[in-house]
């Protein structure tokens, strides 16, 4: 059993789901290893 599932989308982006509640959380990587991020980072 899980509590937060983690996908890949590609492109240093990651999606986490919340099992119970379904809550969703988009992550990028930081912007000094991209060319540019429009979501949250790790390191914000």
């Amino acid at each position: 059993m899980y509590t937060v599932e983690a996908v890949y989308l590609g492109e240093l982006r990651t999606k986490a789901i919340h099992a119970r509640s379904g809550t969703e959380l988009i992550t990028d990587a930081p912007i000094d290893n991209t060319d540019g991020t429009s979501n949250y980072t790790i390191t914000d």
